[in-house]
């Protein structure tokens, strides 16, 4: 068994990478949405030229996706408990363990 130390480090050291990949899996819904509000109403076109439709199911398909990976990748390194809205919690809501230093 590791010391309390080392594993203290270890589930700050995850948290700052589950973090980051969070941080970068809501860009790409971002994306999806300011392309689905450049949709003209009047042509049905995108700014791309692309179909409002297919626009629509491309960009909820996007934000789908994105929502399933925060249900897997945003959990307490520790515990596995869901970490809740926030980006930067200090601690987990379940068992306590710091999350960052």
């Amino acid at each position: 068994m590791k010391p309390p130390e080392v594993q203290r480090e270890e589930v700050i050291e995850e948290f700052g990478r589950r973090r980051t990949r969070q941080l970068l899996a809501v860009l790409p819904a971002v994306l999806a949405v300011l392309l689905l509000a450049t949709t003209n109403e009047r042509t049905g076109q995108a700014s791309g030229g692309l179909p409002a439709n297919v626009v629509a199911i491309g960009c909820l398909v996007v934000v789908l996706a994105v929502v399933g990976f925060s249900l897997v990748n945003w959990r307490c390194p520790a515990c596995r408990a869901y970490l809740g809205k926030g980006i930067s919690p200090r601690f987990c809501q379940r068992c306590g363990a710091a999350l960052q230093r």
